[in-house]
């Protein structure tokens, strides 16, 4: 962001990994083409990028995302006092002056301590860098508490990357109570028995703990023409199982009304059903240089925008 508010793209990447070596190659490639230091970096709390920023530049002031930080307190409170933190969190973040900031994160703390010890503690490990954006202009304050603009760069790519999309069988996609390493299990061992032994069968799979489980893994030494590949941490939008799921919230659920679970599943397997009569393999139908096209026009559309 400029001083006078613009917001212009400098960097993007592809990476395989959010690593301080990764990152720190791309801080070095913007320091390189004689970006002067900036006075502050928000970021959503990766500590190799944390790490990376420091290195290059020490005196950079750093702000972690408020909403980031949000998301990690609510993960670790219970259910019913979910609502309650986040009215709590937010009286904090959006109080109208750094002194009634600074208050209510007293009392924050204080009382989120006692409550839950591990949003207290949560929230105490970010520290001072939450709260940086108070040593600005109040002005600047909804600017600087988060990554939204980023996020709607993100936000804006994934939409705009199609694909089409068709899935082998029925089989391939029934409905499931839990996402347990019983039923992956399963879910291979179909695969294995349908799919020609002269072929290989490759999956695309994100980080999800139960794709790991010891078990499927040593199911998958058994069996070696089987091989998974993890999309990268934060990337799971690459899966293209994704955009399927997609489209059965579209078409099946979306516009739905439904008094049970069961309804809900009948609805699916009535779309899997029609879907399967009239199915194509899933394409890419996006060159990398339409996608980047596109991610240029957008970057025009909202460098220069105030909110």
């Amino acid at each position: 962001m400029c001083a006078n508010g613009q917001r212009v793209v400098l960097d993007l990447r592809l990476a395989g990994v959010e690593s301080e070596q990764a990152w720190l190659d791309a801080v070095r490639s913007l320091s390189a083409r004689h970006l002067g230091a900036p006075r502050l970096a928000v970021i959503d709390g990766n500590p190799g990028l944390a790490a990376a920023l420091k290195m290059q530049w020490p005196q950079l002031a750093i702000q972690r995302c408020t909403n980031h930080k949000l998301w990690n307190l609510l993960a670790k409170a219970p259910a019913h006092l979910r609502e309650e933190l986040a009215e709590d969190y937010r009286r904090m973040i959006y109080a109208a002056s750094r002194e009634g900031v600074e208050q209510a994160r007293v009392g924050f703390l204080r009382n989120w301590k006692l409550r839950c010890k591990a949003v207290g503690a949560s929230f105490e490990k970010a520290g001072d860098e939450l709260f940086t954006f108070t040593s600005f202009p109040s002005s600047q304050w909804k600017a600087l508490r988060t990554t939204n603009a980023l996020e709607r760069i993100n936000e804006e790519f994934r939409r705009r990357t199609k694909t089409q999309a068709s899935l082998p069988s029925e089989e391939a996609t029934k409905c499931k109570p839990r996402h347990r390493h019983q039923a992956f299990r399963t879910f291979l061992k179909h695969l294995d028995r349908n799919v020609p032994a002269d072929l290989e069968v490759h999956l695309i799979a994100d980080n999800y703990a139960t794709h790991k489980h010891p078990r499927v893994k040593a199911w998958l030494a058994r069996h070696p023409r089987c091989v998974i590949h993890y999309t990268p941490t934060y990337a799971s939008w690459l899966n293209q199982v994704e955009r399927w799921f997609g489209l059965i919230t579209q078409h099946a659920s979306r516009c739905g009304s439904f008094r049970s679970v069961r309804q809900l599943v009948q609805r699916i397997d009535q779309y899997l059903m029609h879907h399967n009569r009239h199915c194509r393999p899933f394409a890419w139908t996006a060159t990398a240089d339409s996608i980047f096209a596109k991610l240029q026009r957008l970057c025009k559309l909202i460098n220069g925008t105030s909110h």
